[in-house]
């Protein structure tokens, strides 16, 4: 009960905007030694969201870390290359959507010849990037550019709806539609609540990926715990 209620003042949202990153470390690693899955999953999660931290990289700069010593190295070692995987995964699809919406098709749309090559907006992303106010000119090819998911989530979550402008290559004209909010919110949803889950603390202390069934205890418990610090649930308070 006592490293229950030392880890649940960290739990708030608001305690986030008060932690650096070598902070953000020792509580990952205080839930790992005190054995506390929900908050190591919590903490992990948040490691991945609100820092833009190089997993790979070597060396004692302020975007790479190394967690503190108490931590074997196995394990260590498995949670950097796991945190890595899971922030690669949530940026290439945030990426991908977004790129993705550059294509639409013609209205005249009668044959395949339309989707060869397909209708295409080429100042959508640009669009986008700047209704979000995202720093930095090469987002979303080049997501590592400093830019946390944190910062870029909530803003791409509320983005109203975007123009297109889609250039025919076949009728040699150009129409135009909107991306929609819909189409936002959902990819935010999506990469918040099934790509950035966190790690689950006891695969990481067996030294192995994570193989849990998503619906057992106490993985379960610990996901349910994790998605009330999901982008949705925070923004419907």
């Amino acid at each position: 009960m006592t490293a229950e209620s030392l880890l649940s003042e960290f739990a708030f949202p608001s305690a986030r905007d008060a932690m650096g990153l070598d902070q953000a470390a020792q509580l990952v690693t205080a839930a790992y030694l005190l054995n506390k899955p929900r908050y190591f999953q919590l903490f992990t999660k948040r490691l991945v969201t609100d820092y833009a931290v190089d997993w790979t990289k070597e060396g004692p700069d302020g975007f790479s870390m190394d967690f503190p010593p108490e931590i074997p190295t196995k394990q260590a070692t498995l949670m950097k290359t796991e945190l890595e995987r899971q922030s690669r995964h949530a940026n290439d699809n945030l990426s991908g959507e977004i790129q993705g919406y550059s294509f639409g098709r013609c209205f005249k749309h009668v044959d395949n010849k339309c989707d060869d090559p397909r209708p295409k907006d080429l100042m959508i992303v640009r669009r986008i990037k700047e209704n979000i106010n995202v720093p930095g000119k090469q987002w979303p090819a080049h997501w590592c550019n400093r830019v946390t998911l944190r910062y870029i989530l909530p803003r791409l979550y509320r983005l109203e709806r975007v123009q297109r402008w889609l250039r025919c290559a076949h009728h040699r004209e150009q129409t135009h539609d909107s991306v929609g909010p819909e189409q936002f919110t959902q990819l935010c949803e999506r990469v918040d609540r099934e790509v950035l889950r966190g790690l689950c603390l006891g695969c990481t202390r067996a030294g192995r990926v994570c193989e849990c069934d998503a619906h057992s205890a106490p993985h379960a418990g610990a996901l349910r715990f994790v998605e009330q610090d999901s982008l949705p649930y925070q923004l419907a308070r």
